[in-house]
C-alpha cells in the first residue's frame, strides 16, 4: 500500500514530539500523567468502549480518521488500567505523528482500519506501531521524571545496604515494578522499555 508510509522518525525526534505534547497539554507534569482527561478535556476527543473489539477484530484501540473518537476494547477500558492508559497514549501518538497519513485514507470502522493494516508491508506496519509505542511511553513516563524517580530508588537501595551490581536484574525488575505501580500507572514492561531506550541503567554500572 503506497498511500500509507510512516515518516522516518528516530527515538530522539519522537521524544521531542512527546515533550511538546506534554508542554501544550500537561505543563504541570503531575504524575501519573492524566492521559484520559487530556484527551477528553484538552483535545475534545471522545473515548468509547467497544464490546469484544480485541477478540473479534484484533484491535485494542482505534482512532477514527476524523480524529473525533478513540474506541477501546471494553474489557481493557473497564478492567485493565495500565493497558487502557497506554492504548490511549498510543492512539494519540498516531494522531501527533501520523495525522497526514490518516487524512489520506478512507475508513470509518475498526474493521476497515484492520483491513488497511493487514495490507501493509510488515516493515511499514512495524515502523508505524513502534513510533506510536515510543510516543506513548515517553508521554506516560516522561524522561526527566523517570530519571529523578530512578535516582531516588537507587539511593534507597544503597541505604538498605543492597549491592546493586550484585543484584542487578532483580533490583531493576523491582524498581520497574514499583515505579509502574506507585508512580506512573503503567505496566512494568513500559518502565523496562523506557529504561532500555533511554539507557538509564547504564548510568549506574
Amino acid at each position: 500500500m503506497e498511500s500509507l508510509k510512516a515518516p522516518i522518525l528516530n527515538y530522539e525526534q519522537i521524544y521531542q514530539e512527546a515533550e511538546k505534547f506534554l508542554k501544550d497539554n500537561h505543563p504541570q507534569r503531575t504524575l501519573p500523567v492524566p492521559i484520559h482527561e487530556i484527551i477528553d478535556i484538552k483535545l475534545g476527543i471522545h473515548v468509547v468502549p467497544k464490546f469484544m473489539m480485541e477478540k473479534n477484530i484484533g484491535l485494542v484501540g482505534f482512532l477514527s480518521n476524523d480524529f473525533s473518537t478513540i474506541y477501546i476494547d471494553e474489557n481493557v477500558h473497564d478492567y485493565q488500567e495500565a493497558r487502557f492508559r497506554f492504548t490511549l497514549a498510543h492512539e494519540i501518538g498516531h494522531l501527533m505523528l501520523h495525522k497526514n497519513m490518516y487524512k489520506n485514507l478512507a475508513f470509518r470502522t475498526p474493521e476497515e482500519w484492520k483491513s488497511i493494516q493487514l495490507r501493509l508491508k510488515d516493515d511499514v506496519r512495524k515502523w508505524f506501531e513502534w513510533q506510536a509505542n515510543c510516543f506513548a511511553g515517553l508521554v506516560l513516563v516522561p524522561r526527566d521524571e523517570l530519571g529523578n524517580h530512578v535516582n531516588n530508588c537507587i539511593k534507597a537501595i544503597d541505604e538498605e545496604g543492597i549491592g546493586l551490581n550484585d543484584n542487578w536484574d532483580f533490583a531493576w525488575e523491582s524498581i520497574a515494578d514499583y515505579l509502574a505501580r506507585e508512580i506512573f500507572s503503567v505496566s512494568p514492561e513500559t518502565i523496562l522499555s523506557r529504561l532500555h531506550y533511554d539507557r538509564i541503567r547504564e548510568r549506574y554500572k
